[in-house]
């Protein structure tokens, strides 16, 4: 091909290429720009957890939805159930999985819906089929599935003082020490008491009780069940030891942030150890359980319990618990409480009924 001609194609081609060139360059800047907006926009961030409703979750319900956790893993599945204190996970590996509000950093609904009339469906649909745009890193899979939420650990100790003056001098003290594991299958419960209480200078009680219960709960069904089990070892008492086990449901008649009220109901058998009476006695579990929060730094709680003996509902035990606690400090993990006890064993041939109170200061942990 002769100069000339060669060098006017090349000329041509210059001409009528480089706007087109300018242009592809100009519609993917518009594509990746959109890509980025319209990503921006699939991924909300969940509201400060304390204090605070999940008030961008329920118009997921029944969506498919990725959970980013405070420590990074991810969860995918349905969302079934939005509370003001957790939300409820269908995965698919796992099951139903309930997951604590404080452990929650974001949520990515993995669904969309349709575009706007007029707007162009390629960069969208690409989007919502999973296809990374072209500027895009592809998305690395996970290896493995992520960790199940960890159980939620925590206590308390308490420190109580009572005592009267008069024609008698009594002074009393009292140590309870107790922790609670929650997870989304099961609530432990440990509580331990150690009591003493002297007369004019001499003991005249030295007790101490342990309990331990296991919850299992059924999703967001308001029944359960439970697995108990509590030991007495007393001085001046017609035995040295007590020993009682039960089971049986837990149904919650009020179930919020600031009010639970429940009751249990069950059967189980009691043994004693070191008295005249050793054999097992058969005995049914009646139970009402009120906590309420009156405010930020106030909470109120009741507690009855009734073990009646299967064979003759004569011969039966109660107990009943109430406080009030005030907050003391910024953090509210410092508290005063004021508590009253009642306790009564018909077959008690002394102290029958015992009732017992204290001012107690609280430390929560």
């Amino acid at each position: 091909m002769p100069v000339p001609r060669l060098f006017c194609f090349a000329l041509f081609s210059a001409v009528v290429l480089w706007p087109v060139g300018v242009l592809h360059g100009n519609v993917a800047s518009t594509i990746s720009a959109e890509a980025v907006e319209i990503l921006a926009e699939k991924e909300q961030t969940v509201s400060p957890p304390t204090g605070e409703s999940l008030v961008r979750l329920p118009e997921l319900i029944n969506s498919e939805v990725a959970l980013i956790l405070s420590n990074g893993d991810e969860l995918r599945g349905t969302l079934l159930q939005v509370e003001s204190g957790h939300i409820l996970l269908d995965h698919p590996a796992l099951g139903e999985i309930r997951i604590e509000r404080i452990s929650l950093s974001r949520v990515r609904p993995r669904t969309a819906s349709p575009p706007p009339a007029g707007e162009a469906p390629g960069i969208k649909a690409e989007i919502e089929s999973g296809v990374p745009p072209s500027d895009a890193p592809p998305t690395a899979k996970p290896d493995r599935l992520p960790d199940p939420p960890k159980a939620n650990w925590s206590g308390r100790l308490q420190l109580g003082l009572s005592g009267s003056r008069g024609s008698s001098d009594s002074d009393s003290a009292r140590i309870v020490a107790s922790a609670k594991r929650d997870t989304p299958q099961t609530i432990l419960t440990l509580r331990s008491t150690y009591q003493q209480t002297r007369r004019d200078g001499n003991r005249t009680e030295n007790r101490f009780t342990g309990r331990a219960r296991n919850e299992w709960l059924r999703g967001d069904s308001d029944w359960s069940g439970f697995l108990e089990s509590e030991l007495e070892v007393a001085e001046f008492l017609d035995y040295d030891a007590r020993l009682r086990v039960g089971a049986g449901v837990v149904y919650r008649f009020v179930d919020t942030d600031t009010t639970l009220f429940s009751t249990r109901l069950g059967a189980g058998a009691a043994r004693k150890f070191g008295g005249a009476d050793d054999d097992l006695d058969p005995e049914a579990i009646i139970a009402l359980a009120l906590s309420h929060r009156l405010s930020p730094r106030q909470r109120i709680e009741f507690s009855a319990d009734w073990f009646p003996d299967l064979r003759d509902s004569s011969d039966y035990r109660a107990e009943f618990r109430a406080g009030w606690e005030i907050g003391l400090n910024e953090e509210n993990n410092l508290k005063l409480r004021l508590s009253l006890e009642d306790r009564y064993n018909s077959q008690a041939t002394r102290n029958r009924n015992n009732i017992d109170y204290f001012a107690e200061l609280v430390y929560e942990f």
